[in-house]
């Protein structure tokens, strides 16, 4: 039986040295869109659902900007990127899906929910200068 390529790395410009990215930097990008779009917009019918999340494992640990984002100055960069003036309506966010986890998007087949506390290190961020 003959082995199949690789395709995902077979087509990324990364194997050409023009720029090279990790897969989770696509899924943490995603996952920024999700929260920007959910802390814009308030309809419920309608909203960035983030797709790549089934490829995340289980119990994964803060993605890496909200793990830099632990820095206050750090953090104030990261505003602006979900479009918000202050942590406040984040906080807010991560209020109502934890209270509600029901609220959060599924995925992997009704399995699994997102927990945006967890991916964001809500408890982390600011708390160093």
């Amino acid at each position: 039986m003959k082995k199949q390529p690789n395709i995902r790395n077979k087509r990324s410009p990364a194997n050409k040295g023009r720029f090279r990215f990790r897969f989770e930097q696509l899924i943490q990008t995603d996952f920024v869109l999700f929260l920007r779009h959910r802390l814009l917009h308030a309809e419920p019918y309608y909203f960035w659902f983030p797709v790549t999340m089934y490829l995340l494992s289980r119990g994964h640990r803060p993605f890496e900007i909200f793990a830099r984002a632990q820095s206050t100055r750090e953090l104030m960069r990261l505003f602006p990127m979900l479009g918000i003036e202050d942590r406040v309506p984040l906080d807010e966010l991560v209020k109502v899906y934890s209270d509600d986890p029901q609220k959060a998007p599924i995925f992997n087949g009704g399995w699994d929910r997102l927990d945006i506390g967890r991916l964001t290190g809500h408890d982390q961020l600011g708390t160093r200068p």
